[in-house]
């Protein structure tokens, strides 16, 4: 950005300086950008192309007519042509290829013959005569570059001798009258005709021109000053902004190469989409080639065909309506104008009075409005204001006992859902058993009493007992044995199957071994009962954290 306006308005070697480091910097990230940018290359050249046009065509329409008229100001003095007169001729010669500012030096030589032929003598005034080309005005002084260069380029068009006159032609305008060639093949009514087929600026548009290009530079050497501190200020934002791009550069990269894949399937998406959005248009297209334009073919076929009764019909149609048109105001100007007017009256006359009552109206209201702030300023506004100064000190005690409130009930439910986690547990145990006896072949469907001791399942002393058996034991002591009673001390958790379950698994040879795992400390003595049961064929595993005593 500042390296376009630098290379317009900036003369101060500080900026440029600071320019070029920027530029470096911006360089050196712009390579990385351009990485990121492989997927959409195309699209951002088209939106570099375009932002280059608008840019450009800004300033462009300006300096262009800066340019034409600066050129026609200053070739016209060179040629020593009037501004219109340099016009008409450059029109002329761009029609073959040339053009008048081409031909200033050959303009400077005819004036140089004109003055050698103005004593009558030498090469060059024989050439003149030949013409029939007076060098002086009726006043003897030289004439006009434009008058003579008219002059000679008349006399060359009136000469017979072709060969001659392009001799003469090539010795007094040298290229000029080469290149002006099919100009002297032409009449003078067809030159003037193409003379007056130039686009001529006036010479005010021209002064006007020339007022507004020295503005125009004041303008530009009094911007320099500004664009140039305002670069210097600018300038360190930017290479911060570089130098962090350069920091993270890396992890775009990375992140780049990472999401190639997504970038190319996401650029072939798009693709896709304009392939399929080109072959929705392509049928639309054909669609409306094939259906809808001869139907319109048809309809302006017809329309042409009935042109005059249809410019008949709407000529009809509109003075009707211009005839209701008059009618309607006619009757609006003669009955309800002159209502309106009366009304109008009548409101200009009782103007005071009616100003009066809405004045009145508007004083009621502003009363009404006081009466009513008052009440809630002296009565409602104390009362309130009482009733937070009371509140504000009890809000502690009010945010505790609404606390205090909301834990009991947080507690309720817990207890409540606890109770639901036992039902459940429970109705799980009876399903799981219906299930399982139910999967039993038929003959082993069998119900087997047994005999119980009194208090045989439940607690007795602190001791538990499990005849009827459990899927979820509290833990702690036990009563088993089928050889007498026997005390064990079970992990909280532990399964307990009945008498009926266990012969049942041994029948089935379903259960060979006996896995006991404890999870946590168990006594020293307990440990070596249980290991004496060894001599029954039931191995036991315990597995344990550590064993106590």
């Amino acid at each position: 950005m500042f390296r376009l306006f630098g290379s317009v308005f900036i003369d101060n070697k500080e900026a440029k300086e600071g320019l070029e480091e920027v530029e470096g910097k911006a360089k050196k990230t712009g390579g990385t950008l351009g990485k990121m940018a492989k997927g959409v290359g195309v699209a951002g050249a088209a939106i570099g192309a375009a932002a280059a046009v608008a840019g450009t065509a800004m300033t462009g329409l300006l300096s262009k007519t800066l340019e034409a008229t600066s050129e026609i100001n200053k070739f016209s003095q060179v040629t020593g042509m009037s501004t219109k007169g340099f016009q008409e001729w450059d029109h002329v010669a761009k029609q073959f290829g040339f053009s008048m500012e081409q031909a200033s030096g050959d303009m400077a030589m005819l004036a140089e013959r004109a003055m050698e032929a103005q004593s009558g003598i030498g090469e060059n005034a024989e050439m003149f005569n030949k013409l029939g080309v007076s060098v002086t005005d009726a006043s003897g002084k030289l004439k006009t570059q434009e008058q003579l260069f008219n002059d000679v380029i008349g006399g060359l068009q009136g000469m017979e001798n072709a060969t001659e006159r392009n001799a003469i032609a090539t010795a007094m305008l040298s290229t000029t009258g080469e290149e002006l060639a099919p100009v002297l093949n032409m009449t003078n009514e067809e030159l003037q005709k193409m003379k007056g087929n130039a686009n001529v600026i006036s010479e005010d548009n021209l002064a006007k021109a020339d007022a507004f290009k020295l503005k125009w530079n004041e303008v530009k050497t009094t911007f320099s000053a500004l664009v140039t501190d305002l670069g210097i200020k600018v300038m360190p934002v930017f290479l911060i902004l570089f130098e962090w791009v350069e920091k993270i550069r890396s992890k775009i990269t990375e992140w780049i190469e990472d999401n190639s894949p997504k970038l190319n399937s996401l650029r072939d998406t798009i693709v896709s989409v304009m392939e399929k959005a080109v072959e929705v248009m392509k049928l639309v297209w054909n669609f409306i080639v094939t259906y809808i334009l001869p139907i319109f073919a048809s309809l302006f076929s017809w329309v042409q065909g009935h042109m005059p009764t249809i410019k008949a019909t709407i000529s009809t149609v509109f003075n009707r309506i211009v005839e209701v048109a008059r009618m309607v105001w006619a009757f609006f100007k003669d009955n309800i104008l002159p209502i309106i007017a009366r009304f109008y009256e009548y409101i200009q006359s009782k103007m005071p009075q009616i100003r009066s009552i809405v004045e009145g109206v508007f004083k009621v209201i502003s009363n009404v409005v006081k009466i009513a702030w008052g009440i809630f300023e002296n009565l409602l506004l104390p009362v309130l204001k009482a009733l937070w100064n009371w509140i504000k000190p009890h809000l502690p005690k009010i945010q505790s006992i609404v606390e205090g409130a909301f834990n009991a009930v947080i507690t309720i439910v817990e207890g409540v859902v606890k109770v639901f986690e036992k039902v459940t547990g429970a109705i799980k145990t009876a399903y799981d058993w219906l299930t399982s006896w139910n999967n039993k072949p038929a003959s082993k469907k069998t119900v087997e009493v047994e005999e119980r001791r009194t208090s045989s399942s439940g607690r007795l002393g602190g001791v538990q007992r499990y005849a009827t058996g459990t899927n979820y034991a509290p833990g702690g002591l036990a009563m088993v044995g089928e050889r007498g009673p026997e005390l064990v001390r079970l992990p909280r958790g532990s399964k307990v199957s009945t008498a009926n379950e266990t012969k049942d698994m041994l029948r089935s040879q379903q259960v060979n071994n006996t896995y006991i795992t404890v999870e946590g400390n168990i006594d020293r003595d307990l440990y070596d009962e249980v290991m004496s049961k060894q001599q029954q064929n039931v191995q036991t595993k315990l597995m344990f954290g550590g064993v106590k005593g």
